[in-house]
């Protein structure tokens, strides 16, 4: 097809399915949400492609009428009473409680959380009118000196007639070691339907200071390498929230994709946690993977780099496996 104007045309339901390995799956919903700059603006065809694929990257469910007056992450919870990434926020998170009103539009932000790797947030969206089938925002929060080096993601939940709640998190970019507190600040501007149409817009502002919960980091510096390709473990961090793994490569960023399988030594398989790349430049991308639900008693932890290169058309995929390394933890765990 010729250009996004082509594929909106298609009809969805005259796709013909086809089954495609998990990893091949994963490697083009990367390429569909990889973006250089400005990530947090998803344009419509990508969203086609998203609707044709049948995966989205946020999440959104109309549930009954709910008279509920619980905080907006035990709201959540209640939902994703399995969702470890929700419980570990609600155990660690601190109260912020701070409101902007504009155009009849009450938002709520309730809860934060920085660990230096990652800044997550619960809020609510109240209107006096109906908000029908709300599915993205226009702008997620920004954080100083991370303006072009953060990415993320978000989900809401609508429990009425005239209320959504949220949770987003942004995952940081670090090159350098985190700052033991991060000001963040949100201006949401509009809130929009599947279609990019405008169902609510505002002049909602919030500044909040958050302070790093403790944590520890495990500096690594071990390559992977198989001609071209050279992938760096930098290190690891660990926190009450998550544990994180950052690298960095040598990818193509318009053709190559890079997945890390990740396992310890208990014969843990963390499968849901996502890969996620940020170009440096053309040719250099770093990456973080976001385990929400690391054991804390593993000695060891084993990473296996799979590179997915193909045409600038993505028409195929050819897939690569690099060896794999094992990285010892008992530095880490003699300081827990």
């Amino acid at each position: 097809m010729k250009n996004e104007k082509d594929f909106l045309q298609i009809d969805i339901e005259e796709i013909t399915s086809i089954e495609v390995a998990k990893e091949e799956k994963q490697a083009v919903i990367r390429h569909i949400l990889q973006k250089p700059v400005k990530v947090f603006r998803l344009p419509k065809w990508v969203v086609a492609a998203l609707i044709a694929i049948g995966i989205s990257s946020v999440g959104i469910m109309s549930i009954s009428t709910v008279a509920s007056k619980l905080p907006i992450v035990e709201q959540f919870l209640s939902y994703f009473s399995k969702d470890e990434q929700l419980s570990r926020f609600a155990d660690n998170s601190s109260i912020v409680a701070t409101t902007s009103v504009s155009n009849g539009i009450t938002m709520k932000v309730e809860d934060a959380l920085y660990d230096g790797n990652l800044v997550s947030l619960s809020f609510s969206l109240e209107s006096e009118q109906p908000l029908d089938n709300l599915l993205f925002m226009e702008n997620l929060p920004k954080l100083a000196g991370h303006e072009d080096g953060s990415d993320g993601g978000f989900k809401f939940k609508k429990i009425n007639e005239d209320t959504y709640i949220g949770f987003l998190t942004i995952t940081l970019n670090n090159t350098t070691p985190s700052p033991s507190s991060i000001e963040l600040t949100w201006e949401p501007g509009s809130f929009l339907d599947i279609n990019r149409n405008t169902l609510a817009s505002g002049d909602w502002n919030f500044s909040i200071e958050l302070n790093k919960i403790q944590g520890n980091e495990l500096t690594v510096n071990q390559t992977i390498s198989l001609n071209p390709h050279e992938l760096v473990i930098d290190y690891l961090s660990f926190t009450k929230y998550a544990t994180v793994i950052y690298f960095s490569g040598d990818l193509d960023f318009a053709t190559e994709i890079v997945t890390l399988d990740i396992t310890d030594n208990l014969g843990n398989h963390y499968e849901e946690a996502p890969t996620t790349t940020m170009k440096v430049t053309d040719k250099y991308s770093t990456g973080t993977v976001v385990i929400n639900d690391f054991n804390s008693s593993a000695t060891s932890i084993f990473i296996t780099p799979t590179i997915h290169t193909t045409g600038v058309k993505w028409e195929k995929i050819e897939k690569k496996q690099l060896e794999t390394v094992e990285i010892h933890l008992n530095e880490y765990n003699s300081q827990k």
